[in-house]
């Protein structure tokens, strides 16, 4: 036993001896030598990071157009709908620490709502009382609350829908991941937020890819690749269907999305009853979801102070 062991090793040594005799005699006639060392692939923690003091401006845009077709009574009557939902806003972090609350200040520079309905050659746009006015985003957990500074009646549609951007946070994997990586995600209360604009269901299946890494600027993005449907009822009476695709991009550097682009398809199907009839209705069109985040320098670190 122990003699086959002894020349095993021997043999080892001797293959080592043998592959260092011919990379030495290799280099010294010129000849290129290749490395027989394996690099592991490099990984990278996706983790969002928020510090006190930052400043930021963003922008959310959810967009729809929906072909409608209703049967009442053997009628068909044919419509069509575009609603786009824009806010622009500057962010500016008072508080922020891993285990204590999050306070953020927003002012919005635009808040506003485009529709568009058959027969009209003009949008009716609708702007948000909000639009030009601060509030005080508060998030303590996954507690998250929106005052207004000056005691305002916050929209419904904004405090069940703000901070959307933020919620991207919970797509992130929480082990390091390289380039090729992917994963389910989870995106329920994104799908939440995004609920309120499109009138849509809740239930969300997310899978995310790591696609490529690019460095711009000095920095590294990370561009993840997104596939996401979004199901369920629609005032317990319509199902809907949302599916969206495209790219979200995260800076490495900075430890924070810095754009999300998606777009895909919107369906609604359904039977509704009232006043003794009832309707069938199937819309089917496209939908888009943009949302950019850009932190700016205030003028003391402008100056290097």
């Amino acid at each position: 036993m122990w003699i086959a062991i002894l020349l095993m090793a021997a043999v080892g040594v001797a293959q080592e001896q043998a592959e260092e005799l011919v990379a030495t005699a290799a280099s010294e006639a010129g000849a290129p030598v290749k490395s027989t060392k394996v690099e592991k692939p490099k990984t990278y923690l996706l983790r969002q990071v928020l510090h006190s003091g930052t400043t930021f401006v963003g922008s959310n845009t959810v967009a729809f157009d929906l072909k409608t077709t209703v049967k009442r009574n053997g009628k068909v009557t044919k419509s069509r709908e575009s609603v786009e939902r824009t806010e622009r806003f500057r962010d500016h972090v008072i508080a922020a620490s891993e285990r204590g609350p999050l306070v953020i200040e927003r002012m919005y520079q635009k808040l506003f709502t485009k529709v568009r309905v058959s027969g009209k050659d003009r949008p009716d746009v609708v702007q948000s009382p909000l639009q030009g006015r601060t509030v005080i985003i508060s998030e303590h957990g996954r507690n998250r609350r929106v005052r207004s500074q000056d005691n305002m009646n916050i929209p419904t549609i904004v405090r069940k829908s703000i901070g959307l951007e933020m919620d991207w946070r919970d797509i992130l994997p929480r082990d390091p991941v390289q380039v090729g990586d992917k994963w389910e995600a989870d995106a329920q209360r994104i799908a939440h937020r995004i609920a309120v604009y499109l009138d849509s269901g809740t239930r969300s299946s997310m899978k995310v890819t790591f696609e490529s890494l690019d460095v711009r600027d000095g920095h590294r993005y990370a561009k993840l690749y997104i596939d996401w449907k979004i199901e369920g009822m629609r005032n317990r009476k319509l199902f809907t269907k949302v599916r969206f695709a495209g790219d979200v991009i995260f800076d490495l550097d900075m430890k924070r999305f810095v754009s999300v682009d998606l777009s895909g398809q919107f369906g609604v199907q359904g039977a509704t009853i009232g006043g003794g009839n009832t309707e069938i209705v199937k819309a089917e069109g496209s939908v888009v979801y943009k949302s950019t985040l850009r932190q700016v320098l205030v003028a003391a670190a402008a100056a290097g102070k």
